[in-house]
């Protein structure tokens, strides 16, 4: 079973190995919006709650996908989506693909611009199985 860290180091690793991504983040919604010195384009993962269903844990996340964006630029956001639309399948293309843990694939996508961003976000489910060797617990 992987802890959420090393889920968080497999995630992160992901993006910031990506070629069309310059800086990948790992905080809260609140604290990446309010963030003005990001390398973009940049992704960005928040952990957002953990369920625990038989023999098998899941870990749900948000991605956040963006980039600098100007409405003064024709059709500069549904660029910029079009393009971290490419990224998001490489994720997907690559989580389906991993042995740490199961990712379900089934995905909302939805797209955002705000005033100096454009982008995309998106939830993502990781499962694994669950230890359940009450032999492996640290008791004092």
């Amino acid at each position: 079973m992987k802890t959420l860290n090393q889920l968080i180091y497999l995630l992160t690793g992901f993006f910031e190995s990506h070629a069309q991504i310059n800086q990948s983040c790992y905080e809260d919604d609140f604290n990446f919006n309010a963030e003005r010195k990001l390398s973009y384009p940049d992704s960005n993962i928040e952990y957002l709650e953990s369920n625990i269903s038989g023999k098998t844990t899941s870990h749900l996340y948000q991605v956040t996908l963006a980039d600098l964006y100007s409405e003064d630029i024709k059709g500069h956001a549904d660029e910029i989506q079009s393009d971290l639309m490419l990224v998001a399948e490489d994720f997907f293309a690559w989580a389906q693909e991993q042995n740490d843990f199961t990712f379900q694939r089934s995905v909302n996508i939805q797209k955002f611009t705000d005033d100096r961003t454009a982008g995309l976000t998106f939830r993502v489910q990781l499962m694994d199985i669950r230890s359940q060797n009450k032999c492996a617990i640290p008791l004092k």
